[in-house]
């Protein structure tokens, strides 16, 4: 993933479409979320400039947001700081190697195409979830590869079908329990639609 992509688009990234498809994708998570979200908290993978956060830093006790760009984290504090928001913390790519943190729920919106290694990503934020906790992975559907033909260096995903994305959860020790369609889009001459699966941990009988 070219980090310098998303430090050089930090400041233009809130586009009014992007806006509206964040308040949609939040509005659409809360049969997902379920009750007593004051006590809850949660950890945010590819937070970006921390829009969603902010939505959910209202509902629920904390949230802790990932992003590997610096610049990225930067409109994200400055926008927590200007709403005087004092439940989010904004981190680097590193944050879980220091810690042994356990979540409610983890989530991420579009930023899992962006990874490499799903397999191992998934993995690593399973010993981050609480037994009884949700892992929450919203994403591009399929899409043809000229949906990044102009983002420099690309080298994630075009995106996950409904069977693939089954796999990852699987194959991290999760079980898919629910998957929607969000959001229907269009990106120039293509057209793309985010989707919604939620996971448990397997639970295993002894």
């Amino acid at each position: 993933m070219s980090n310098n992509y998303f430090d050089e688009v930090a400041k233009v990234w809130n586009t009014k479409e992007r806006e509206n498809r964040t308040f949609t994708v939040y509005e659409k998570m809360f049969k997902y979320l379920g009750e007593n979200l004051k006590e809850k908290t949660a950890l945010e993978i590819g937070s970006g400039d921390g829009l969603l956060a902010t939505l959910f830093s209202k509902d629920l006790k904390e949230v802790d947001c990932m992003d590997m760009s610096l610049k990225m984290r930067e409109e994200s504090l400055k926008r927590i700081n200007e709403m005087k928001i004092e439940n989010i913390s904004i981190n680097d790519e590193k944050f879980l190697e220091n810690s042994d943190k356990k979540y409610d729920f983890i989530y991420s919106l579009t930023a899992f195409h962006h990874i490499v290694d799903v397999d191992a990503e998934l993995k690593l934020l399973k010993e981050h979830l609480k037994d009884d906790g949700k892992i929450i992975i919203m994403d591009l559907d399929t899409v043809s590869p000229d949906f990044h033909k102009d983002f420099p260096n690309f080298d994630g995903h075009d995106g996950f079908s409904k069977e693939e994305m089954e796999n990852y959860f699987k194959n991290a020790g999760f079980t898919p329990i629910n998957y929607e369609i969000l959001w229907n889009g269009r990106n120039g001459e293509i057209d793309f639609r985010i989707f919604l699966m939620e996971g448990k941990i397997i639970r295993i009988l002894k």
